[in-house]
């Protein structure tokens, strides 16, 4: 099968899956976020942004490694699963010390009897990565998709009824819970792997060789964690639960449904690319004709839902969260860059690089993201709007270096930039200037309809004006690159 072909079979089964979750999940957010208060949801945030950290912790990279690997057997996999299955273990001891800790740092004894909870979900997943990574390897993307819509859909129904049953947060606890047990069961299921308890005592050495690419790839993940959620700790820190909790829902608004769509890409990219990672030309070439697709339906959603999501947002959560309308543009101005830098990580890994990662985030990218939220704090507002405003300028500037090194290590110049992204870019500039024309009209049908012509206009220059998008969407289908 062609490399189009494996890629049109995984984005088919990722794509649906990760559909699902973001509309699930903004879903389920939604009817929780209509049913709670800002702060109940801000609570919950505190407690989380440390459970996904130490969660990182949990994988050590291994899944990563065990993808890329040329050559695996059962007894490395055995290993592998013996140290994560002791990592989940000693996580999950290890929550209930720490509780008190996060507890104090917060001064909220709510957020460390939720942390409590919530760490036994690092004993649940730890039993399970060894199984994903399989899956992901022998591209068993149906087999993934399976699992994690059924694992969202239930445990999204028990939280929705817990919900109207007066468990407040708990509801949103027990369904990250449920949701972390349904899909290390399926994915244990669907993998049809179990672990050899025999090759436990013997030649541990081995384990060692994937180690190294492993904690690379950590370090990338932990430093890039810190850079990206460094702001809902310190809001909820300094600002307090209400104010994270109207942050955490512009963010589960725009930037988690952007997350999933990345991840159709990431999950369904790096392990084709892996198998041809020693062909330059063709990852180049297959690189950009796949990323600027992640553009072309990210741009016009995020330019369109930052102008349109006023109404929305009064219509479907009333009053209460009229805070996190400012909010909206600023993550779909993010959403809009990243739709461009976040392919880039792909290139890291397929290339062996992950190291060139971890140090661009640790040097460059969360200095820069520091500073953003001094600024923010300082000199916008001391509010959740201040810090998202500071955080985004400096973030902007600190991703164009790492872009330029990811496309150096493909040898991808300006002009093979711009030749698969101009009109897309181009139709995102015009889309653009329709949203902002609207703007000018004090009746909203007289904005829609001149962001509808917008959109029109958007979908004629990328799609139709030279056939070039359309010519290379069916390329990338049918024929290999």
């Amino acid at each position: 099968m062609s490399l189009g072909l494996q890629f049109l079979h995984g984005i088919k089964w990722t794509g649906a899956s990760k559909v699902y979750q973001a509309v699930s999940n903004a879903a389920i957010f939604f009817i929780l976020a209509r049913l709670l208060n800002p702060s109940e949801i801000g609570i919950v945030g505190m407690a989380m942004v440390f459970v996904s950290f130490l969660n990182l912790l949990l994988n050590i990279g291994f899944e990563s490694a065990i993808i890329q690997a040329k050559k695996l057997n059962n007894s490395i996999l055995s290993k592998i699963w013996a140290v994560n299955a002791l990592l989940g273990a000693i996580l999950f001891i290890g929550g209930f010390f720490l509780s008190s800790v996060i507890a104090d740092f917060y001064s909220n004894d709510e957020v460390g009897e939720i942390f409590a909870f919530l760490s036994i979900i690092f004993c649940i997943s730890g039993l399970s990565i060894v199984h994903r990574g399989l899956l992901l390897k022998k591209l068993k993307f149906k087999s993934i998709a399976v699992v994690e819509i059924i694992s969202i859909t239930f445990s999204g129904i028990i939280a929705f009824y817990l919900a109207l049953n007066g468990y407040h947060y708990w509801s949103i606890v027990i369904q990250q819970i449920l949701l972390a047990l349904f899909s290390s069961v399926g994915y244990i299921y669907q993998s049809k792997w179990m672990p050899s308890f025999n090759d436990f005592n013997r030649n541990w050495d081995v384990v060692f060789a994937y180690v190294k690419y492993s904690f690379n790839v950590l370090f990338f993940n932990l430093i890039n964690f810190i850079t990206q959620k460094i702001d809902v700790i310190l809001i909820g820190k300094f600002f307090g639960d209400v104010q994270l909790g109207i942050y955490i829902l512009a963010v589960n608004i725009v930037v988690m449904p952007f997350s999933q769509l990345a991840q159709i890409f990431s999950k369904t990219v790096f392990p084709l690319f892996s198998k041809y990672s020693n062909n330059k030309a063709a990852l180049k070439e297959s690189y950009l004709k796949i990323s600027v697709i992640l553009f072309i339906i990210v741009s016009p959603f995020a330019i369109v839902f930052a102008f349109i999501n006023a109404p929305i947002i009064n219509f479907l959560l009333g009053e209460k969260w009229v805070l996190a309308i400012p909010l909206i543009p600023i993550f779909c101005f993010q959403i809009f860059r990243n739709s461009i830098v976040s392919p880039v990580g792909t290139i890291f890994l397929v290339t062996n690089r992950p190291d060139i990662q971890w140090k661009n985030s640790l040097f460059l990218v969360f200095p820069f993201q520091l500073l953003g939220i001094f600024i923010g704090y300082h000199f916008l507002e001391k509010t959740a709007f201040g810090i998202a405003l500071g955080f985004n300028l400096t973030a902007t500037l600190s991703l164009f270096p790492g872009l330029i090194i990811g496309y150096r290590l493909l040898e991808i110049g300006f002009k093979d930039f711009y030749k698969h992204y101009n009109g897309a870019i181009y139709g995102a500039l015009i889309l653009l200037g329709f949203c902002s024309a609207s703007m000018l009209f004090k009746e909203s049908l007289y904005q829609y309809m001149i962001i509808l012509f917008g959109a029109c206009f958007y979908l004629y220059f990328v799609f139709f004006r030279n056939g070039f998008y359309l010519e290379r969407i069916k390329n990338l289908f049918l024929k290999r690159f």
